[in-house]
């Protein structure tokens, strides 16, 4: 709902809708939220399923890697022959189990942020 004249926001700490307000304590309260939700991990992890559904490799070439593209981004290590990797959509590539982990919190390619889903998946397969 938008009030005229007002500087100040409120949150709804209910729904957490915003919403303009004369309150004067309604800056306040705004600046406390957004203060608290800084420090919040967010949290989106991809489904354990499409996890499991991810194309594995095995790294028997390491001339085929691209320059640039040879260490996972995620441990900063560099791929060794016979390491177990992941191919995204996106085409980065990780060690099978640092993805994994990093899939655990987030629904992205750590890299390129490209969103990992379902859609996405199914148009490697």
């Amino acid at each position: 709902m938008y009030a005229r004249n007002s500087p100040f926001i409120h949150i709804n700490r209910l729904n957490n809708d915003a919403i303009f307000s004369h309150h004067p304590s309604g800056l306040e309260d705004l600046l406390m939220h957004l203060a608290q939700r800084m420090h919040e991990p967010r949290v989106n992890p991809l489904n354990e399923n499409l996890v499991s559904s991810l194309p594995e490799i095995t790294i028997t070439d390491l001339s085929k890697i691209p320059a640039g593209k040879n260490e996972c981004v995620i441990c900063l290590t560099k791929y060794e022959l016979n390491e177990k990797a992941i191919l995204l959509p996106c085409t980065d590539m990780f060690h099978t189990e640092c993805i994994k982990n990093w899939f655990k919190n987030q629904n992205s390619c750590p890299l390129c942020k490209f969103k990992i889903n379902e859609r996405t998946i199914n148009g490697l397969n």
